[in-house]
Parts: C-alpha cells; structure tokens; sequence
C-alpha cells in the first residue's frame, strides 16, 4: 500500500511493475494472460496492486505505458474478459484496431453483451454500418437483433431497394432463411417491390 513518503516523493506517474505484479499475485500466472492484461481487465477491478508502491493506473495511464507492447492477436485473446468501454480505450493504441477486429473477428464480439456489441458498431468510422451487417451470418444477424434497441428486420425493410437487392442477392440461404423468420419483414413481399432489374446479377 502506498506511504506517505511515496506519495511525496513520487512525482512522475504511476508505472505498472509486471514482475512484482505476477509474483504477488499467482493467479495472474494460472490465468495465463498477459500481466499488463490481467491488470486491465480483471486487476484493475480487483484492487489488485500495480507496483510495490501500490500507486494505482487508471486505464489511459496502463494503456499509454504498455499498449504497443502487444500485438492485434494478443489483444484479441484478451476481448473475451472486455467490455466495449474497455475496447474503446483500447482502440487508442497503435497496436490495437478495433475496426478492423469487428470485421475479421466478429465471433468474439458475441462475448460482449448485445447491447456494447451494437454501440460499437454504431461508432465505426472505416465501414458503413450495412455494410457490416451485410457481412453477418445468421448467428450473428441473431445476436445483434439481440440488442435492445436493434431490429435487424426494420433495419432491412427501410433500405432502398436496389441496394437491399444488392445484398440479399449474395446472402446463403441461411442468412435470407433467418431474415424472413423476423416480423418486422416480410421477404417475399420485398422482392415482389424491387424491381426485375435490381434482382438480376
């Protein structure tokens, strides 16, 4: 814990010390995580020590001091214990993009609640929204219909025509299967209003 003679004469900030912070806690070795993610995403919360001074970090403080340590996959092994507060922060790093990591690896978002999932996707600045949901299978057209303010179908039944044809036109069955289960859209009546022209390749 710190000392008031630490807290004097302490005046740079705070460092996180992973050596100390793996040997005072073992657990942080059973996890198998990284010691400067353990601390992030699970230390932190804990009121686990980040050094021998036990001077804490707040997030943009360990995010600032170890963010190009690791790389895009090492970060991504981590998401499952995130939130999407944590990922925005995250995102500030050089070494992570968070991005691109809900265009390759969509899957993993599903370890965030829908909700986090959906703000995430609202906040993407290198794809239109469509586009990505164009993108999803069915399971993932299911989680984020999951969201308490998405409707996966009205979102479908408002695009314009000639673009909704564009899509639907490469989806698998499955995706159009899953689409025409939803009530708020009716699959055959939206190809009776495209026009003939939309709907051929």
């Amino acid at each position: 814990m710190p000392t008031l003679e630490n807290e004097l004469t302490t005046t740079a900030a705070p460092t996180f010390d992973a050596a100390f912070y793996e040997s005072a806690n073992p657990e942080v070795s059973a996890s198998g995580l990284d010691p400067a993610i353990h601390y992030l995403v699970i230390g932190q919360e804990q009121g686990l020590d980040a050094n021998a001074a036990g001077l804490p970090l707040d997030d943009a403080q360990l995010i600032e001091q170890i963010g190009e340590s690791f790389t895009q996959d090492q970060w991504l092994e981590a998401m499952p214990l995130m939130d999407g507060d944590d990922l925005r922060l995250l995102d500030q790093a050089q070494s992570f993009d968070l991005d691109n990591a809900m265009v390759e690896n969509f899957d993993l978002f599903h370890e965030l609640a829908p909700d986090d999932t959906w703000g995430l996707l609202i906040e993407m600045e290198s794809m239109p929204l469509i586009d990505l949901v164009n993108r999803m299978d069915s399971g993932d057209l299911q989680f984020v219909d999951s969201a308490s303010n998405v409707d996966v179908g009205e979102i479908f039944a408002t695009m314009d025509n000639s673009l909704a044809a564009g899509f639907m036109g490469n989806w698998s069955q499955d995706q159009l299967n899953y689409l025409d289960g939803l009530a708020s859209f009716d699959l055959a009546n939206e190809f009776m209003e495209m026009a003939p022209d939309h709907l051929i390749g």
